[in-house]
């Protein structure tokens, strides 16, 4: 694995320029500057909140603060920025940010934070603009306790009102790594700097866990005029959350002590929203991926689940990091051999078939790590399936039916 301090820049003071100005370097920070959404990456921490300065930064970028930061900014009126949504966490003290805990190791805690917490140092390994896409890596060592390699790639399409975050982390122990809880969370102000108003509404819109389609928590506002943001996740291991305010418990945000996480619970305050999220076992120098999008307007919902279902970036990494699933042949027609690796143990394991928007086609009940997976009704399409074991997914992958 590749540690952040191999660095594919040497980045000191001035721009880095792609065959476009959607993605650039400015110092050690990126931005990625969509038709509508616009983001700053913290070279440092990985997380949105780059640090202001008019004379490195991107031209055109729209600024607007009265914190030294610049995270992420929406115009989901489409109107050429005229009006626009945001910063939507830097004004006061700008919670956002992430952190993980490992239960079995006493409860190590560590996290990255625009407000002040820097924990976990790295650096941005990549960034690319290939029309519509625009990309940008980040990678961290976090060595307190455990050793741990993040790596954050962060996903945006030129038109979207939506961008996917995709986490990669890696056990480089010798040892296994269970109980391992990762966080993101914010405080959404969405337009403080227009209403002098912290407050937002802030609403848990569905949880995986609790037999919703998918993981949705949001926080908007109405003046000046309607603002959102949402956090939203398909994979069943997310669960959403809101309370307090520097959320870094991982362990409590993903079990949901001291916080809210009931389907239409609704609150209108100052508080951080999140996502959290847990992996069950890391085996020694495996990896896992897992992704959620970061949302601005609520009629951009379906088109975003369909990007977190489809994303390059994860879909085609998650079949290559050690995947306990094999499936061939691979496109198929009629059947195909699905493979889980023997080390698992099968307890009321199953396998879940959705389509790229969401959607359950199927669901098939697994006894043995070697079954025929038989096609009788899908369609020529890509499909996403998910290996759910003991209550846990521990596996997503793609099939292809030809």
């Amino acid at each position: 694995m590749k540690k952040a301090t191999q660095f594919l820049f040497a980045i000191s003071g001035f721009f880095l320029f792609s065959s476009s100005l959607n993605a650039q370097m400015a110092g050690s920070n990126a931005y990625l500057k969509g038709n509508n959404v616009e983001i700053g990456i913290s070279g440092l921490g990985g997380f949105e909140g780059a640090p202001y300065d008019s004379l490195l930064m991107p031209a055109g970028l729209h600024y607007r603060s009265n914190n030294p930061y610049f995270g992420f900014v929406a115009n989901p009126q489409l109107n050429a920025w005229t009006t626009f949504d945001g910063d939507f966490f830097t004004p006061g003290s700008p919670e956002n940010g992430w952190g993980f805990e490992i239960a079995d190791t006493g409860g190590v805690s560590q996290g990255n934070n625009c407000s002040y917490l820097q924990q976990i140092n790295g650096a941005i390994t990549s960034w690319n603009y290939s029309a519509p896409q625009i990309l940008c890596d980040w990678e961290g060592d976090a060595n307190s306790g455990t050793d741990i390699h993040f790596k954050i790639n962060y996903e945006l399409q030129d038109n979207d009102l939506f961008y996917i975050t995709t986490i990669f982390v890696t056990n480089n122990t010798t040892s296994p790594i269970t109980d391992f809880y990762y966080y993101r969370n914010l405080d959404p102000d969405n337009n403080i700097m227009l209403t002098s108003d912290y407050t937002t509404q802030n609403t848990i819109i569905s949880q995986i866990t609790t037999g919703g389609p998918n993981t949705r928590v949001s926080g908007s506002q109405t003046l000046p005029w309607n603002s959102y943001f949402e956090f939203l996740a398909v994979d069943s291991n997310w669960v959403a959350g809101y309370g307090g305010f520097a959320n870094r418990d991982a362990s409590n945000m993903y079990n949901g002590v001291a916080f809210t996480q009931t389907v239409g619970a609704t609150n209108f305050a100052d508080e951080a929203i999140y996502l959290a999220y847990k992996i069950p076992v890391l085996a020694p120098g495996g990896t896992q991926s897992f992704k959620f999008c970061n949302v601005f307007d609520p009629t951009s919902v379906v088109d975003a689940i369909a990007a977190l279902n489809a994303s390059s970036t994860s879909v085609n990494d998650i079949e290559s990091i050690q995947n306990p699933v094999s499936v061939y042949p691979n496109p198929f027609n009629g059947n195909t051999t699905i493979t889980i690796d023997r080390s698992i143990q099968l307890k009321n394991a199953e396998l879940q078939v959705y389509d790229v928007v969401g959607k359950l086609i199927s669901v098939s009940k697994i006894e043995s790590h070697e079954f025929n997976f038989e096609n009788t009704s899908m369609s020529e399409a890509i499909y996403i399936y998910k290996l759910i074991n003991n209550a846990e997914q521990i596996a997503t992958g793609k099939l292809i039916i030809k």
